[in-house]
């Protein structure tokens, strides 16, 4: 018996012949994947020719810090230890004819193009003064690396973060930014490009709308200036909230297998914390319309077909409430109440009902 944690089942009740069809589906799918990606060399890649773009324009066009030194150095964030080994051996060419010295560092593997082939001394000679070195050792301008340095590194004598993938946590996006978005830094300016999906990948990812209204999310339940993604906060947070109403609709309509949502569901999906927070932006960003409106708030109904029904609707409040909890109420919300009342006569004269 082989025992799964919520499903345990015995291997004489495996359907071997439908599992070996299955398998072999798999690997034809999986083959003819592979054929297809076996056809993008680096003089077809798109994203290769992009990035090597940027780079060109940081070598020729580099801004100056607030000591008037020209800063060339470009900090690559990619996800995958391979991504960044094909980054180096791609872009060494480039970097020979712009004279940048590159580095390539990952979790057990790095490349330099000058210093010792370590992994301190890569970072050092990438932030020679945020490291402290005395030294009129080379510095490296393009340093190429995986999330193994997101944390713990001081690496503002960069300027210029350049994500070439998205992690799907838009905690790694804060981590990779704080690199060089430290104190201590003397450049004028820092910045952060973002290479996300294209077009027809983002349909079927969702990534980009999914990790910006997640950092949205964020935003707002922390200082609310500190999302370096979004400039409309709120507008990508109700994305994330409306992509919560259909995970919620779902349970409420049946009985899910939580493997079958369209993404995962953490506990905080079933409180009030992504309204409070929206409720909070919202308050931050309205307080002084809010604060005036009149207490004696009215909306006008206007039924054109019936002008007989229009009228107003108030929402009061019972002033002199009482806190005995086992009287009756008339209202399941009370103190409050919604009374509407309809216009018989023109604006001005004493409404009834």
């Amino acid at each position: 018996m082989v025992n799964r944690a919520r499903n345990p089942y015995h291997l004489r009740e495996l359907d071997r012949n439908r599992w070996k069809k299955d398998l072999i589906k798999d690997k034809q799918t999986l083959t003819a994947a592979w054929q297809k990606v076996k056809a993008i060399t680096p003089e077809r890649d798109g994203k290769l020719k992009a990035i090597k773009v940027h780079i060109r324009e940081k070598a020729e066009n580099p801004a100056s810090d607030k000591d008037g030194k020209t800063n060339r150095k470009l900090l690559v964030f990619t996800t995958f230890k391979d991504t960044a080994v094909y980054l180096y051996e791609n872009l060494s060419a480039l970097g020979a004819a712009l004279k940048l010295k590159i580095a390539m560092v990952s979790g057990d593997v790095t490349q330099t193009t000058c210093g010792q082939n370590n992994f301190n001394d890569i970072l050092t000679n990438f932030a020679p003064r945020a490291r402290g070195r005395t030294d009129n050792s080379e510095d490296i301008d393009l340093l190429i690396a995986t999330d193994c340095i997101s944390e713990g590194q001081n690496l503002q004598d960069c300027d210029t973060v350049l994500n070439y993938d998205i992690h799907w946590n838009p905690v790694r996006i804060i981590q990779r930014f704080g690199r060089i978005d430290r104190i201590g830094s003397r450049n004028t300016l820092i910045k952060m490009i973002n290479y996300w999906p294209t077009e027809d990948m983002e349909v079927y990812l969702r990534l980009q709308s999914r990790v910006e209204s997640r950092m949205a999310l964020a935003d707002a339940a922390a200082s609310g200036d500190d999302d370096p993604l979004n400039e409309f906060t709120y507008e990508q947070a109700q994305m994330e909230l409306n992509f919560r109403d259909e995970q919620l609709k779902q349970l409420r309509e049946n009985v899910p297998d939580l493997d079958e949502f369209t993404d995962g569901v953490v506990m905080s999906d079933f409180t009030l914390d992504y309204f409070f927070a929206q409720l909070l932006k919202y308050l931050e960003r309205n307080r002084a319309e809010l604060e005036a409106t009149p207490k004696g708030a009215y909306a006008v109904t206007d039924n054109r077909d019936n002008p007989t029904e229009t009228g107003v609707i108030f929402c009061l409040r019972q002033l002199n409430t009482t806190t005995d909890k086992q009287k009756k109420t008339p209202s399941p919300i009370y103190p409050y109440y919604t009374v509407y009342k309809r216009k018989i006569e023109a604006i001005g004269i004493p409404l009834k009902d």
